[in-house]
């Protein structure tokens, strides 16, 4: 195995692309290995026919997406991790999918002791060489009018749409937390 040094003369883009053309060149090796619960794969969103629970979408990455089964009103909350690994900024700004009839992005804020949800309709920055994680009582997609029930186990698809006008398709499982 080959170990890559960087030093900060040395310009990320070109390392950036060679991984990811290694991935894919590498991805129909390791197709039909095991793997393991713990780690969910990540593929190119480029050579992706299906979503995945971990997206590598050079230089976005959306892994860990989950949702709790609906409640009574049939709304549910979607959570995930996006890591940006660019020197350029990025701003995620909505998900689309067939399984609600509304999708809208949502902050969680705290306003003199009470919380209160608030839609970002500037979207949300992801910044160069950062992550930001979509979770409970913070940021979020709020899925409401579902289309369809959903119980723990389940998985459904939504596709994530960036400012660069980047879009990512993602698998979201359904499970408690």
């Amino acid at each position: 195995m080959r170990t890559l040094k960087l030093d900060r003369a040395t310009s990320f883009r070109p390392v950036a692309m060679a991984l990811v053309t290694a991935m894919i060149t590498a991805a129909p090796l390791t197709g039909c290995g095991p793997q393991s619960p713990q780690s969910p794969p990540a593929t190119s969103a480029a050579s992706a026919p299906a979503p995945q629970t971990g997206v590598v979408s050079a230089p976005l990455v959306v892994k860990d997406a989950w949702a709790r089964p609906p409640v009574g009103n049939g709304m549910t909350a979607a959570y995930m991790t996006i890591d940006n690994h660019s020197a350029t900024p990025d701003t995620l700004l909505s998900a689309t999918g067939d399984v609600a009839g509304s999708i809208t992005l949502h902050e969680t804020d705290d306003v003199n002791g009470m919380m209160s949800m608030n839609e970002m309709t500037a979207g949300l920055q992801i910044p160069a060489g950062g992550s930001v994680a979509l979770k409970p009582a913070s940021f979020h997609f709020m899925l409401m009018d579902m289309k369809r029930d959903l119980k723990i186990g389940d998985t459904f698809k939504l596709t994530l749409h960036f400012k660069s006008g980047q879009t990512i398709p993602v698998a979201v499982a359904v499970r408690d937390s």
